[in-house]
């Protein structure tokens, strides 16, 4: 908070300089790679809050221009290799040493990042992508601490510059939802055919995880999306892509009921 303070100028409006700006971008980018990959080390909090140092540095710019568009990319392109990379997904560690929550940190600064003018369609369906990848990756436990409620809101604000058609979105839900599994057992009620992702039931612990991190962050989506103070005439097409990409993925709760709601 204290470098957020001198960041934005908290102080007297007195902020650094745009040289010392730029070297402070630099080292945050160099902490991030550090250890990169490792699952159990105290390395991610080096990462994780230099990933919230980042993202102050690139959203003041949208107040402050001093980075050049390169300057911006670079950032896009780390946040993307962290998410695929980062293997310490703990959220809350314990009361000594308190949060890593790497995923929540890259979460908020991928919402951040794609209010950015440099960032086109391309762009942001890459964002897209990116989460869906790691939602869909086999996890030891399923997120804890509003991981896949971050990851929510960086997809409403993503969707919301209103640069996304409603074919890249739906395209976008395809990938998040699709299913390869094949049936490993004869359940009673194995409608596989109508309702695939039943299968995912008799899965591994790390893919069933998986599955539900991909079910509670389209929850949280729907609602999040339908919260939102969001003007863009796709408003309301998006809600419902959203509902029907739960609806296929949910083995109960919205297979009861046949209605998309209006």
């Amino acid at each position: 908070m204290t470098l957020s303070a001198y960041i934005w100028g908290w102080y007297d409006q007195t902020h650094y300089s745009d040289p010392e700006l730029l070297e402070l971008s630099e080292q945050a980018k160099r902490n991030i790679k550090i250890g990169l990959g490792e699952a159990e080390s105290y390395g991610v909090f080096l990462r994780s809050y230099s990933i919230l140092l980042l993202n102050d540095l690139t959203d003041f710019h949208r107040h402050h221009p001093y980075l050049e568009e390169p300057e911006i990319r670079s950032p896009m392109e780390l946040y993307l290799t962290y998410l695929e990379k980062e293997q310490n997904l703990r959220g809350y560690f314990d009361p000594e040493k308190g949060w890593f929550h790497g995923i929540a940190h890259v979460a908020d600064a991928l919402g951040i990042l794609s209010l950015n003018s440099y960032l086109n369609d391309s762009d942001l369906m890459r964002l897209l992508k990116a989460i869906a990848t790691k939602l869909r990756q086999p996890v030891p436990s399923v997120d804890l601490h509003s991981e896949e409620e971050r990851l929510a809101r960086a997809t409403v604000k993503i969707c919301q510059q209103n640069m996304l058609s409603i074919e890249q979105i739906n395209s976008w839900l395809d990938i998040l939802i699709e299913t390869e599994r094949c049936p490993s057992g004869l359940l009673i009620w194995d409608n596989f055919e109508k309702y695939p992702w039943r299968k995912i039931l008799t899965s591994s612990t790390e893919q069933l995880c998986a599955y539900r991190n991909i079910q509670n962050f389209l929850r949280s989506l729907y609602f999040q999306w339908d919260m939102a103070e969001n003007t863009i005439e796709k408003q309301h097409p998006v809600r419902q892509l959203i509902y029907q990409a739960l609806q296929f993925i949910e083995t109960g709760f919205c297979n009861a009921v046949n209605v998309v709601p209006t």
